[in-house]
């Protein structure tokens, strides 16, 4: 009779230390609210550059940009074309309408489909040193009004030049290279070279300078080259350098 009482005493003592983990475990653990919707935006330009650069390719005028988002939902891409995605007041339901903005300018919206996260357009009118503004607007997304704005800068078409040696001097004979960036087309492209004013080498990338050997040690040239292509874009590009 005794074991028996032991034996409903260890469950009761059991089940109150259970309900007493229970009731802790609801009071003191945190619990991880439902983050708000993120945008993940990435832009592209097809403009050119050296086939050894790896850094970000910029715009200039004229060029195409491509824009692309995904919109991140509780750690998944969101299904803007999901049949549910916007919600409307009279309980009716269809895919998530989608606003493309350039500069405060409309120029997608449901009226071009729904849910659409690409979108490609020329810059006509922003020059190098301004940004373009890309606002991606949903107007309701499972009733949620989300934005997301994003600045494109723009550059002009810009040039290195490759020199021989870190300190920038030269002897006798020299080689160099002119690498062109951010050009909209490289058709027609022409090069000058100019050592101190006066024109040298050929319309060429690469240049083989020769230096008057009459020429006393440390004297100062400048180097310019200047690129211009069919369509009118240019850019210039000088170096400073010596003499051994």
């Amino acid at each position: 009779m005794t074991r028996l009482f032991d034996i409903k005493l260890q469950f009761k003592i059991l089940i109150f230390f259970s309900l007493l983990f229970t009731i802790y475990y609801l009071l003191f653990t945190p619990v991880h609210a439902q983050t708000a919707p993120e945008f993940m935006v990435s832009w592209q330009t097809q403009n050119y550059v050296p086939v050894w650069y790896v850094g970000k390719i910029f715009p200039t005028n004229g060029a195409r940009i491509s824009v692309r988002f995904d919109l991140i939902d509780n750690g998944r891409v969101a299904d803007l074309l999901s049949p549910t995605c916007e919600k409307m007041n009279d309980n009716k339901a269809h895919p998530c309408r989608v606003r493309w903005y350039v500069n405060d300018d409309l120029r997608i919206n449901e009226d071009n489909g729904f849910g659409i996260k690409t979108f490609s357009f020329a810059n006509t009118s922003v020059y190098d040193g301004n940004d373009i503004e890309v606002h991606i607007s949903i107007p309701n997304y499972h009733g949620q009004s989300l934005d997301k704005i994003i600045l494109i800068p723009v550059k002009s078409p810009e040039l290195t030049i490759e020199v021989p040696n870190y300190d920038q001097r030269v002897g006798k004979e020299s080689k160099f290279i002119a690498w062109p960036f951010f050009f909209n087309s490289i058709a027609g492209l022409s090069f000058q070279w100019l050592m101190d004013g006066a024109e040298v080498g050929d319309n060429s990338p690469f240049l083989n300078l020769s230096i008057d050997p009459a020429t006393l040690p440390t004297t100062k040239i400048n180097l310019e080259i200047q690129v211009q292509n069919a369509n009118l874009e240019t850019a210039r590009k000088s170096v400073k350098l010596e003499t051994k």
